[in-house]
């Protein structure tokens, strides 16, 4: 290893994935292999492990897994944690998550034929599968992830079962201020969203986002996509409907909701895009409100928004587009849009 043009000791492999500076850029680690041995670097010094190392938000602890015999555990900040049959799903993985503030730590592990979390050292149920990670809240209380029963999924907020469902996709979400939870659930072939352990409306065999809160906790968006159909919901309720969506983000003030609509104009044997011909418009939508529009055509040169928006205050927001003959930053106000 090299950091600074400082050679570190040499060793027979170092595994280049798991190479990673904790947050602050102050410290370094890294799994390598010297013989037949594995071991964990971490700020120069070896320590023995067989996993990736994960620095906790903070940058003050760190953790991995090792191997003891047939056993495996988690090492944080060198001290040994409790032995099971394996961690994560596989060898050599580190699920380890720790919260926002540094000082908690989750992860999955197996016994026999349960599976389960351990949180700061502690077991919760015991399980048939765990599906979705643990994911910590903001403010680091509170915690949520899936488990399987049977042949059913459900999330486990804050230790109690949620409503089971056929499968879950993405991770769950919370709230900028903690109290709030979203998740996307499969119920046969349906998707929907479940916001603060309410169900919105289904969608059978559409594609749903992950949901975003705005700044101030208050509104969930997520958009709907389906076959050349695309929708966003915000706050329960669908708002237009366009051909596609994309890149939805609240302003600072939390008052605009801003996302890519795309749609299809004279076109002809759509969708056969091979035989047929079609006009594309790409635009900004703030507020349920169009704003410029820039088309291309698939034979032809593209004009194209080919970035996402980004407010540089709670009215005003810019975004690239690629014309035909260069890229440009397009500034656009809010109260602009028609």
């Amino acid at each position: 290893m090299v950091a600074d043009e400082k050679e570190d000791q040499p060793y027979d492999s170092i595994v280049g994935g798991t190479i990673v500076f904790s947050p602050d850029s102050k410290r370094l680690a890294y799994l390598a292999k010297e013989g037949g041995k594995w071991v964990v670097i971490v700020d120069g010094k070896e320590e023995n492990g067989i996993s990736a190392p994960i620095f906790s938000p903070d940058s003050k602890h760190i953790a991995f897994v090792d191997q003891e015999g047939n056993k495996s555990f988690v090492v944080v900040d060198g001290k040994e944690g409790k032995k099971y049959d394996g961690i994560g799903k596989q060898p050599g993985e580190n699920t380890s998550v720790f919260s926002p503030d540094g000082k908690r730590i989750a992860y999955e592990v197996f016994d026999g034929s349960n599976r389960f979390v351990v949180i700061d050292g502690k077991e919760e149920k015991r399980y048939g599968n765990i599906v979705v990670t643990p994911v910590f809240s903001p403010d680091s209380k509170r915690i949520v992830y899936g488990a399987r029963a049977g042949n059913k999924s459900f999330m486990v907020v804050d230790g109690k079962e949620e409503k089971q469902y056929d499968n879950f996709y993405h991770h769950p979400v919370f709230s900028p201020d903690s109290k709030r939870l979203a998740y996307l659930a499969r119920e046969g072939n349906h998707w929907l969203m479940v916001v603060d352990g309410k169900e919105e409306k289904k969608y059978d065999g559409y594609g749903l986002s992950n949901p975003i809160f705005s700044p101030d906790s208050k509104r969930v968006a997520y958009a709907v996509q389906g076959d050349y159909f695309g929708v966003v919901v915000v706050d329960g309720k669908e708002e237009k409907k366009y051909n596609g969506v994309s890149n939805l983000k609240f302003s600072s003030d939390s008052k605009t909701l801003a996302y890519g609509a795309v749609n299809f104009t004279n076109f002809t044997n759509f969708p056969d895009f091979e035989n047929g011909s079609v006009e594309i418009a790409n635009f900004l939508v703030a507020n349920g409100k169009e704003g410029k529009k820039y088309y291309f055509a698939l034979q032809n040169k593209y004009d194209n928004i080919i970035s996402t928006f980004t407010f540089d205050s709670a009215d005003s927001l810019h975004y690239l587009v690629l014309k035909e003959n260069g890229i440009y930053l397009v500034e656009e106000k809010i109260s602009d849009v028609s």
